[in-house]
């Protein structure tokens, strides 16, 4: 922002040359013309600090926000997983703020941990998704095979449900300290 100030300043400079070379030519070097174009250039400045300055402090709220609602929902995965009982986990909030572009504001760490848990997360809807399928396809023709697919997928999600428990429940104690 502020080199975006300086570039402005500059514009102005070469406008006030440009355009003001009838007052360079009447008052040349005089004070009457300096202080016109100096009083421009720092009201820019000053107006491209307040408004970053205004920014970063929205965006440090917005972000702290976001954080404690991301929480809200890693907290109500973890105890959907502690079940276990192959719930489909709602990543709702997750989805909006890489929808967005917020996710990216967060800081570096909390970015890697979230985007170890949320593919996970991901991976274990569509599991999920595929149990329910085979339990369907079970109830509607019972079959050796529909009944040991659906044991199957219900034994991967049991494994997939406890590496996202001890992930989850590791970043939620990070978070309470």
């Amino acid at each position: 922002m502020i080199i975006t100030g300086v570039a402005i300043s500059g514009v102005f400079l070469v406008l006030d040359i440009i355009l003001g070379s009838v007052m360079i030519s009447n008052y040349l070097l005089t004070l009457e013309y300096y202080p016109a174009f100096i009083a421009t250039g720092v009201g820019v400045l000053i107006a491209l600090v307040l408004q970053e300055a205004l920014t970063t402090s929205k965006q440090e709220k917005r972000m702290e926000e976001m954080g404690k609602i991301l929480t809200k929902e890693l907290q109500r995965m973890y105890d959907l997983v502690i079940e276990r009982k192959g719930n489909h986990l709602d990543t709702q909030v997750w989805d909006s703020l890489i929808s967005s572009g917020h996710a990216s504001l967060f800081p570096t760490e909390l970015q890697d941990v979230l985007f170890e848990i949320y593919p996970k997360v991901g991976a274990l809807n569509i599991e999920t998704s595929r149990a329910r399928d085979a339990a369907e396809a079970h109830r509607r023709q019972p079959t050796e095979d529909t009944k040991r697919a659906h044991i199957e997928l219900s034994i991967r999600i049991d494994s997939m449900e406890l590496d996202l428990q001890n992930i989850l429940h590791s970043f939620l104690e990070a978070r309470r300290v």
